[in-house]
């Protein structure tokens, strides 16, 4: 099952930020777009809470208000897929609350690897909120697909490791099995109103 959305944009064709190279190299080399997200638009956002990596590194708590999105029609698609395929296992058969769990573990690892976060980034996600941009409405953000990224940043244990197998996440070649962010700039005053249309309820996976 593709991943791929059909989120309605348009093009920005004279932009009014850059992103910085952080940004930038989270795309695949083929770039980004600025444009504008048409409303009525869902999007999620995946967090985590602050603590410790099994590495040993501490990492902060992911904030609400941060850049990168993407399509809530494409987390549906993922769950959809992850319990049919979990169903297919026969992994349904030892309660709700298991399966429940077994999904959510599912997701966790798809996830991971379609949005390429690197392990020292957040070693998890806890729960994700979710953007509703309303009718007649829009916001600027960049789209693109995200790039390939390593496993672990340069410095971490298991990084060189890593390096040498060749393991990173995400990066696929298959435009099908490739996943669209968007990276929203909530300081530009023309998205003023966008962080009023986040729903911060924490939702479980």
């Amino acid at each position: 099952m593709s991943p791929l959305t059909m989120m309605r944009t348009k093009e920005i064709r004279n932009p009014v930020w850059k992103p910085d190279a952080e940004i930038e190299n989270s795309f695949t080399k083929e770039g980004y777009r600025h444009c504008q997200i048409l409303g009525r638009a869902r999007l999620v956002r995946l967090l985590s809470h602050a603590g410790q990596a099994p590495e040993g590194q501490m990492y902060e708590e992911n904030r609400v208000h941060r850049p990168f999105w993407f399509a809530e029609e494409d987390f549906l698609k993922i769950k959809s897929r992850a319990e049919a395929d979990l169903r297919s296992q026969g992994k349904s058969n030892d309660g709700e609350e298991k399966f429940k769990f077994r999904v959510g573990m599912y997701m966790r690892h798809e996830f991971r690897h379609l949005l390429a976060v690197r392990r020292d980034w957040t070693p998890s996600f806890d729960y994700y909120v979710v953007m509703t941009i309303p009718e007649n409405e829009s916001i600027i953000a960049l789209e693109g697909f995200v790039g390939a990224q390593p496993v672990y940043s340069p410095g971490i244990p298991g990084a060189r490791m890593a390096r040498k197998r060749r393991i990173k996440l995400g990066g696929e070649l298959k435009e099908s099995n490739r996943l669209k962010q968007y990276v929203i700039p909530f300081h530009l005053a023309a998205n003023g109103k966008a962080t009023g249309w986040i729903d911060e309820s924490l939702r479980a996976f």
